[in-house]
């Protein structure tokens, strides 16, 4: 698996370069990372013994993968790859993208090749997650669904202190996750842009329904992070069909809601055999501000 050029090291900030089965980097301690079994590589800071705990767990991960590998968001992916490749800046040569909370590496992976086959350009695309086990599962995936025109690589790190050089990125996506804007600033391209995918107001309404006695709607707007401007935005939806309680009990374990359901919303949905659910998102794309 080759491993992006624009990666620096998180202690030192000194450009990392590949050598055997590690990464190094080029400063004057020549700190070292090694690449696990799986294809990813550990990027958080070290000397931190939460690390082992970041992030999404490896239940919670594994059910993201059955889910997602069903197809029934990629009606998502599919509208983020066709709007960065809209929006991307044209020029020649490669495109660096990094998706900032990339979890199991499922969008990462479709959305790269995606952007990749829509352009005609190659790309070279990390995700990056505070999860080892998503970054480890994001690497797997890579590998074996390789692809012409898109070297995918996955790393566990800070989204918000990214091993990253400045103004190295033509995109930065960020789906359903916090968005690290100071580090967008810092890394993009004058002219790059930062992709954010939303849950809109009635997101998996159906599913809420079951959940709770009493459903509110989410926020139905994304705010513009500081120093940028919003391009473009534009709406995802859709009506998919859930047909059976283990790929319902999938979705709901990877949501918000696994950690805030009563006790009664959770019995209903074990008893629900199959559910038509709707698929709402909100998708924007922000350049930087010229005067920031």
């Amino acid at each position: 698996m080759a491993f992006c050029d624009f990666l620096i090291c998180p202690l030192c900030a000194a450009p990392l370069v590949r050598e055997g089965a590690s990464l190094f980097c080029t400063g004057a301690r020549k700190h070292c990372y090694d690449i696990a079994s799986s294809g990813y590589v550990n990027l958080l800071p070290p000397g931190k013994g939460k690390n082992a705990r970041t992030g999404d767990d490896a239940g919670m991960i594994a059910a993201r993968t059955a889910f997602l590998t069903g197809g029934y968001y990629d009606v998502i992916s599919d509208a983020v790859a066709e709007i960065a490749a809209t929006n991307i800046p044209k020029r020649e040569g490669r495109i660096a993208l990094l998706d900032a909370g990339s979890g199991e590496g499922y969008h990462t992976c479709r959305i790269a090749r995606g952007i990749a086959s829509a352009t005609g350009r190659h790309i070279d695309a990390l995700g990056v997650d505070a999860s080892k086990k998503g970054a480890a599962a994001g690497a797997k995936l890579a590998a074996r669904t390789a692809a012409d025109g898109a070297d995918i690589s996955f790393a566990a790190g800070n989204i918000f202190s990214l091993p990253v050089k400045d103004h190295s990125l033509d995109v930065m996506l960020s789906l359903f996750a916090p968005i690290p804007a100071a580090e967008a600033m810092r890394t993009l391209k004058d002219d790059g842009i930062l992709v954010v995918t939303a849950s809109a107001a009635r997101h998996l309404w159906e599913m809420r329904c079951l959940l709770y006695d009493e459903v509110r709607e989410g926020n139905a707007e994304a705010a513009t992070p500081e120093g940028f401007v919003l391009k473009e935005k534009r709406e995802v939806r859709a009506l998919v069909h859930i047909p059976d309680n283990g790929t319902l009990m999938h979705l709901f374990t990877m949501t918000p809601f696994y950690y805030r359901t009563p006790e009664s919303g959770r019995a209903r949905l074990a008893s629900t055999e199959s559910l038509d659910v709707s698929v709402m998102a909100d998708l924007y794309v922000f350049t930087k501000r010229k005067d920031f």
